[in-house]
This record gives C-alpha cells, structure tokens and sequence, in this order.
C-alpha cells in the first residue's frame, strides 16, 4: 500500500518516488520532442544550405544540365523543390537534374532513386482542309483557320497538368483531302518530355487532345484534322 510518496515501478518492481517518475517521464518526453525538432531543423537548414546550392550548380556544370535552366536561381528553386516534394510523398523518380538534386540536397533518397528516360519527341499533324500559301507552304481554312506556322501543341498528363508546350512549324502542301475539297497540309512539331506518365494528351491550337502512350510518343505522335 502506497502512503502517495513512494510507488513501485511496474517494470522493476523497486520502490521508487512517484515525483521523480513523474521528472524522468518528462525528460524523456522532451528528449524525444528535441530530437524530432532538431532532425528537421537538420533538414531543413540541408536544403536551404547557401553551400549546398554552389555544390548543386556545380554538379549540374558536370553533368552539362546548368544551360536548361534560365537562370541560378531557377535550378536552385526546382532542387530544392524536388526534395520537398518526395519527403510530401512524391514518386522517387524524375529527370537526371532531379537526381543531381537529390545528390546533393536530400541524398536518403539517392539509392531508389529512378532516373527518367528524356526523349525529343518528333509529331506531325496533317490538315486535310488546307489552303495553298506558294508552291509548297499552307495554312487552315474554314473550321481550321488557327491551324498555321507557330499555332500552339501542348501536352499534358492525365491529371491536366502542363508538360510542354511549343509551336507547329510551317506547314507544306501534301496532295489533296479525298472529297478534293481541299488541300493536305503537314505540320512538324517537336518538344522534350520523360517517360513515366499514364498518358500523354497533345492538343492543337483550339482542338480537342489526342492521347498517346510513352511508345506511341517515342515513336512519333501523328495527328489529322479535317474531313
């Protein structure tokens, strides 16, 4: 029986004050909360280290990636960003830039990382209502009047975002549709995607999106319009 000073202890069963339980529990307690905050502070001050960002520039002059970036600042922001974004549970997957990154501003994730194949994709459109420009350049007509040299090609992913945008280049008489009402026009296209996504939908100008597997990309999308 206990007179409320002293208490045995469940896992010894010595005697010990119950006051003094009750100061070890607290210390451990906060010994515990101190670890976690400083593990994030190491964390944190890792990605946001000055030092860490001239190491990340330097890694991406090695590996000739410092010119897809329009600027320092830019690089530094999107290496940051890609460590953030897996410890917010993201695949640990992405571009060679990405895992330089990862390298050098959250390297527990090096090992699994996976490094994306990056392929210049090469698409074409045929406008089967097009109208003759000269002896071989040409342009839409009637529901097709947006369709000419630097209309915009977008390609996103399955959950609509963004993953390249670019222009058609200019556009060449091929023959003629099969009703003869008009005349075939062939557009290039060309942009730079990685593999991994579900889906890849290209859209042309106002037109509706086209979606193409990663080898169906790779291969070279083709796209029609008109009758």
């Amino acid at each position: 029986m206990s007179d409320g000073f002293l208490e045995p202890d469940d896992n010894t069963g010595l005697i010990a004050p119950s006051g003094m339980r009750g100061a070890v529990i607290a210390v451990v307690t906060g010994l515990v909360i101190l670890a976690a905050l400083v593990g994030g502070y190491l964390g944190f001050r890792k990605i946001t280290d000055p030092s860490a960002d001239e190491r990340y520039l330097s890694a991406l002059d090695d590996f000739g990636l410092r010119s897809a970036f329009p600027a320092d600042r830019a690089a530094t922001t999107q290496g940051r960003r890609v460590c953030e974004e897996l410890d917010a549970g993201a695949p640990v997957q992405g571009s060679r830039s990405d895992f330089v990154a990862v390298t050098v501003y959250c390297d527990e994730y090096e090992e699994p990382f996976k490094i994306l194949e990056e392929q210049v994709i090469r698409g074409k459109l045929d406008l089967r209502d097009g109208v003759p420009r000269s002896d071989t350049a040409c342009t839409g007509s009637n529901g097709y009047g947006d369709i000419r040299v630097g209309t915009d090609v977008v390609v996103r992913n399955s959950d609509g975002d963004e993953l390249a945008r670019t222009g058609l280049g200019s556009g060449e008489t091929s023959g003629t549709n099969y009703t003869g009402s008009g005349h075939v026009c062939t557009f290039g296209w060309q942009v730079t995607l990685l593999e991994g996504e579900s889906a890849y939908l290209v859209a042309v100008g106002q037109h509706a999106e086209v979606a193409f597997s990663w080898d169906e990309m790779k291969e070279g999308p083709a796209l029609t319009l008109g009758p």
